[in-house]
């Protein structure tokens, strides 16, 4: 069976996508940047990844054209680094994005059939992770996800840890949602 890994991402408007740069800059003078938004790897906030069965593709897109938007998006002056070396910029959890997130857990992710992205695969095979993350992994398909959703744009992966600054607050109206093929990392391909 052939299958596709989606994500379903709210994008950056054009001013947040030229903050999310001007950002990215000050890092790299930070610290060496392993992988970083730009051209191939368009800033957004991720709503859901998953690997889908080609036959089921057609009923996520028609989900994702019925989505209640807009939604207010608040980039706050926070970033925080993961474990991984990510840095994501954070965005205000609201309840209009966590319904937003929800619907599509409820929705979408049953259409993958049970099926993981590579990514999460390999977190499911490391003996090394919390039995917590794992369970949701097999539950929704990914560990930030649910009551652990973190609405936030990954700026970078970096190799050490920085001292963290703040960047700029910026509040826009996010007017679509927009499905994306996924690298084998969760990157989306623009």
């Amino acid at each position: 069976m052939m299958h596709k890994d989606l994500g379903i991402v709210l994008p950056l408007d054009k001013h947040a996508t030229e903050l999310a740069f001007e950002v990215l800059k000050k890092i790299k003078t930070l610290a060496p940047v392993i992988t970083a938004i730009g051209p191939d790897r368009s800033p957004h906030i991720t709503l859901f990844q998953g690997r889908f069965p080609e036959e089921k593709i057609g009923n996520v897109l028609q989900i994702v054209e019925n989505l209640s938007i807009p939604v207010e998006v608040k980039l706050l002056p926070e970033l925080i680094q993961r474990p991984n070396g990510n840095l994501f910029w954070l965005v205000k959890k609201t309840d209009v994005l966590q319904d937003l997130h929800r619907q599509l857990l409820v929705e979408v992710q049953p259409l993958t059939d049970g099926q993981y992205l590579q990514q999460a695969q390999d977190v499911l095979n490391d003996p090394n992770t919390e039995e917590e993350m794992k369970e949701r992994i097999r539950k929704y398909g990914n560990a930030l996800t649910a009551e652990s959703f973190l609405p936030h744009v990954t700026l970078c992966r970096i190799k050490d840890d920085i001292e963290l600054f703040p960047p700029p607050t910026y509040t826009y109206s996010a007017s679509r949602c927009m499905i994306y093929s996924l690298r084998n990392d969760g990157s989306i391909i623009p």
